[in-house]
């Protein structure tokens, strides 16, 4: 998949962004207050309580972060696919419905020369994310199947 040449940095931009989820709390957007057993919580989601625990979330909460670190990576390898010999950190998320948009940089170069974008994904029937487009002035428009959260 990876010549030698991109094994470590592809090895460390992955174990960074996983520290960045972790640090940034993963799914942090699906988090909300706890509601009383069997009731709705503002985000339409029915909570079940054990000993005021939120139990009902705990799956979906690992499914995002898996999620999100495969959107990432595929993310990622696009970048360095369509620029090679750069290097890229993922420096925002956003992840609804099966689309994923991931802001991607550039780094090791300076600031004013570095390059920066957002790669739109959607993942497909069989697990595996798919880039659909990526670019710096992309909207809603461009991609009128994708839920608008994730141009945020």
């Amino acid at each position: 998949m990876f010549t030698n040449k991109w094994k470590l940095p592809v090895l460390i931009i992955g174990i960074l962004s996983i520290v960045a989820l972790l640090v940034t709390g993963c799914g942090k957007n699906d988090i909300t207050a706890l509601a009383p057993n069997g009731t709705t919580s503002e985000d339409g989601v029915e909570r079940n309580l054990d000993n005021g625990k939120d139990v009902s979330r705990v799956e979906g909460v690992e499914a995002r972060c898996k999620a999100e670190e495969e959107a990432v990576e595929e993310a990622i390898c696009y970048a360095q696919d369509s620029n090679a010999g750069s290097e890229f950190e993922v420096t925002s998320i956003n992840i609804a419905d099966d689309w994923a948009g991931v802001s991607i940089q550039e780094i090791g170069v300076p600031v004013e020369e570095a390059v920066a974008f957002v790669v739109f994904l959607r993942i497909e029937s069989d697990g595996k994310w798919l880039v659909k487009k990526a670019g710096t002035s992309i909207t809603p428009e461009d991609l009128p199947e994708a839920p608008s959260q994730i141009f945020k």
